[in-house]
């Protein structure tokens, strides 16, 4: 009786050590996931793309889609809130991902106000973090240390691709503030009235 209750309390102990060392798998790839934010930006982009499908709406609610700056951004966040949540993970706090895809949303916002050379650059950086990512989670032979490089490729790209993203938005506010001058409106500036 003694050696079946060694044997279960040692299974018992080696699942939960088991279960705990998953646990701590699991959390280190969703917050990976969460904090790589090309995959999200480039996946809105594609789905922006799909636009052919704007046609099948009734004519109202084109209208209230085409004028509408708050609706559109609304939707644009909702639509980025769900790709996070979709693809980074069951895990993950709900709070971070709103807040993450509060950041990532006004980084997207950033990236439709770039000038061309700008935007070409950042869509090929977050291009590229996406091809990463899909890498790395479809490569199953990967060691530990190729993960880590690739993983450091991502950070290193992500803050390339930010502060990009960054200058380009900055430079490009200002020309059209400078361009317009007194008449210049921030209202306008993001509902595309300038451009």
């Amino acid at each position: 009786m003694s050696d079946y209750s060694t044997v279960k309390a040692e299974t018992a102990l080696d699942v939960k050590d088991y279960l705990n060392k998953e646990d701590d798998d699991r959390i280190g790839k969703n917050v990976t996931k969460l904090f790589m934010p090309g995959f999200s930006i480039f996946a809105l982009y594609l789905l922006i793309a799909s636009a052919a499908l704007y046609s099948i709406f009734a004519s109202p609610i084109r209208n209230m889609l085409e004028n509408n700056l708050v609706v559109k951004h609304i939707l644009g966040y909702l639509t980025m809130l769900f790709f996070i949540v979709l693809t980074g993970a069951e895990e993950v706090n709900y709070i971070q991902a709103v807040l993450f895809t509060v950041f990532v949303y006004l980084w997207f916002v950033m990236t439709t106000k770039l000038s061309l050379r700008y935007w070409l650059l950042a869509i090929m950086i977050l291009g590229g973090l996406y091809a990463i990512q899909i890498y790395k989670q479809t490569e199953e032979n990967l060691r530990h240390k190729e993960k880590e490089f690739i993983s450091e490729i991502e950070y290193i790209g992500t803050g390339v691709g930010f502060t990009v993203t960054l200058v380009g938005f900055i430079s490009y506010y200002l020309s059209k503030k400078e361009k317009h001058k007194d008449a210049f409106k921030l209202y306008h500036f993001f509902n595309g009235k300038y451009d």
